[in-house]
């Protein structure tokens, strides 16, 4: 029996990895594409106040590399009904390999962990194999593709893969990603903290430095950035932006600024 098993076994592993390539025309990924990112939360001759703590200034002017379409999560096991049987897919994130196209139709083509189904008990076997699948745009799984498995699909009607989409900043051009937060009046002197965003990972601070003005310094100065103070405590600051550097001026005003 235990004979039986095994070749039962590698006999659907062969064909189901010889429907993969049958019959379909296969596409290059596209390239990363730069989306511009601009932000900034003032505008020129706005009075702000900021808290202790609070953000006074945010500017964000750098570009993103966009992968779309690098990977598919698939959140739980799934099965997919093949010719014969069907295949139980392990969960995770799979990267897309390639594209194909069926019947007019384009779908970007993974290699999922899967379990086969052992016909002589009908259950999932414990060994996984890498079954190529179909995920259309909207998520859809189906099984290999060629002139009699068209009709693979997972048991589940409703299911759909989640797209993961990659992005990095790309490094070949200019990158702007700081904040001042307001830290309070001491001793005759303002504290104001620079952050500067990683590049790598935006969500971390990779430069941190702490910025001190005398309170009797007007306007301060931030690069070619003007601050006109209205007031400065140990609580608040209430400060008019002079002016907007031209290198900043193409940076959209966030909504907040904008109502």
């Amino acid at each position: 029996m235990l004979v039986l098993r095994t070749t039962v076994i590698l006999a659907v592993t062969a064909l189901l990895g010889a429907c993969a390539g049958a019959g379909t025309e296969t596409t290059v990924l596209t390239e990363p594409v730069s989306e511009h990112v601009t932000e900034r939360n003032f505008s020129a001759g706005e009075t702000r106040q900021a808290f202790v703590g609070d953000t006074m200034i945010r500017v964000k002017d750098y570009y993103r590399k966009k992968s779309e379409s690098a990977a598919w999560s698939i959140p739980e096991s799934v099965k997919v009904e093949m010719p014969v049987g069907y295949v139980t897919i392990v969960p995770g994130e799979y990267r897309v390999r390639d594209r194909q196209e069926l019947n007019g139709i384009a779908y970007d083509v993974i290699e999922a962990k899967a379990h086969l189904i052992e016909l002589t008990t009908m259950a999932p076997s414990p060994t996984t194999v890498e079954q190529p699948l179909l995920i259309d745009a909207e998520g859809g799984i189906r099984g290999p593709a060629n002139a009699w498995a068209t009709g693979a699909t997972t048991a589940d009607k409703g299911f759909r893969a989640t797209r993961v989409d990659r992005s990095s900043v790309d490094a070949r051009r200019h990158y702007v990603n700081f904040e001042l937060v307001y830290g309070g009046l001491s001793g005759g002197v303002v504290h104001v903290a620079y952050r500067e965003r990683d590049p790598q990972d935006p969500s971390r601070i990779a430069v941190a430095q702490e910025l001190t003005y005398d309170a009797g310094t007007n306007p301060l100065r931030f690069r070619n950035l003007l601050l006109d103070v209205g007031k400065a405590t140990n609580e608040s600051i209430t400060f008019r932006v002079v002016n907007v550097p031209a290198e900043w001026s193409a940076a959209e005003v966030s909504a907040e600024v904008a109502k």
